[in-house]
């Protein structure tokens, strides 16, 4: 039996005759118009929280999800919604922030679920004293995972960082390295290593007042174990020694180093260079790969690139690209193949409704896939030889 049923909604507009305009196909969602449940099961999840003006829908779906709530939707329509300037989505300014905040505060608290449907068993990992922060898990060959958390740090002077003062409470981005029975092995501080000062482009303030000045969203590791860690409000990326935590270089943002790395410059870039960037990895061919969100500047769109890494000469030379249709508000993922096809998650652009974009060698769209407005943080391809169906089907719901 479900505890709640979600219709689906159709977006609509008035033209200037006053006649409805659809501006979607139905779509699944879960705002509480569109929600039947028992009243036990809205009293055991608990009220919407008021402490978030937009996205507190989501917020209470994943409590629901915590407590173990069994959902299921119905094609069936039960909501016309119109879309105009009052929307909360749009007269609320920086909205996208507080979805990045509203969703941090999801990911902190559900930590990270590994479900082993071959041996039936589940297994929860999450950083050691702070809070996990659910941008990044990644599994290294020894069994142990690398992971984000973030710890406030009060009383920290950022005078000289927009208008802020020297009396700020600064979220601080950390890097663990978590080994198989739960213990910290190895430990990297964003603030150690980078000076918000100078490195820090798009502060973010949190709904509760603390600055977020650095903002990791993915890791990646190369032969020799070094790191490749994505920063979204520096607008770089930065290569890590595992041994010695410092910088080695450092693409994209501004030119300055804490630890004076080498500051690699983005040359013949048809969009000058990436702001707000997520899933930053080494591709198959040795290059640099990164979703642009290109989001907080003037032009631009959000896109899939490739970079040439030359350390040696300090520059960074344009290789590839593919387009979105706008900027991504936040989110997102790009990887390259051996076989010389991409795949692109668009992360949330307000103009465009697919999850990912599968292109060829030659640059061809080849696939697209929309859940329906939904959201994806990102997409990846993998081998038909790692899924089993009959195994997911006997796992289904369990």
């Amino acid at each position: 039996m479900l505890d709640i049923v979600c219709g689906s909604m159709v977006q609509f507009q008035r033209d200037r005759d006053g006649k409805m305009v659809e501006l979607s196909k139905p779509l699944a969602c879960h705002l509480p118009s569109v929600m039947l449940m028992r009243t036990d099961v809205f009293r055991m999840v608990g009220p919407f929280s008021g402490k978030w003006r937009v996205g507190e829908t989501i917020e209470w779906v994943s409590r629901a999800v915590d407590a173990g709530v069994r959902r299921g939707s119905i094609a069936d329509v039960v909501l016309l919604r119109r879309v105009h300037e009052q929307n909360l989505g749009k007269v609320v300014s920086a909205s996208s922030h507080e979805y990045l905040q509203m969703l941090r505060e999801v990911m902190v608290r559900a930590g990270f679920q590994l479900d082993l449907l071959d041996v039936a068993q589940t297994k929860k990992v999450q950083a050691v004293t702070t809070p996990t922060d659910g941008h990044e898990l990644r599994l290294l060959s020894d069994g142990s995972h690398l992971l984000f958390t973030y710890s406030l740090v009060p009383h920290t002077n950022l005078t000289g960082l927009s208008t802020f003062g020297k009396d700020e409470t600064m979220v601080d981005c950390s890097i663990q390295r978590v080994d198989p029975a739960g213990k910290v092995t190895w430990t990297w501080s964003a603030a150690d290593h980078i000076d918000p000062i100078t490195e820090t482009l798009d502060p973010l303030t949190t709904s509760t007042g603390e600055i977020d000045v650095f903002h990791c969203n993915s890791i990646d590791v190369d032969s020799i174990g070094n790191m490749l860690v994505s920063l979204r409000e520096t607008n770089a990326v930065y290569y890590i020694d595992h041994l010695t935590g410092t910088i080695q270089w450092k693409l994209g943002g501004s030119p300055t180093n804490k630890d004076g790395a080498a500051w690699i410059q983005i040359v013949n870039d048809p969009q000058v260079g990436f702001s707000e960037q997520h899933d930053a990895r080494f591709a198959p061919n040795g290059h640099v790969t990164l979703f642009d969100d290109h989001c907080g500047v003037q032009t631009g769109v959000a896109r899939g690139v490739d970079y040439y890494v030359d350390v040696s000469n300090k520059k960074a030379t344009f290789s590839w690209q593919y387009l979105g249709t706008g900027q991504s508000k936040y989110e997102g993922s790009f990887r390259r193949y051996s076989d010389g096809e991409s795949v692109i998650g668009w992360g949330y652009n307000p103009k465009d409704t697919r999850v990912l974009t599968e292109v060829d060698a030659q640059g061809q769209d080849i696939f697209d896939v929309s859940l329906g407005g939904e959201v994806s943080y990102r997409a990846i391809k993998v081998p038909k030889s790692e899924l089993d169906p009959s195994l997911l089907r006997a796992s289904a719901g369990k």
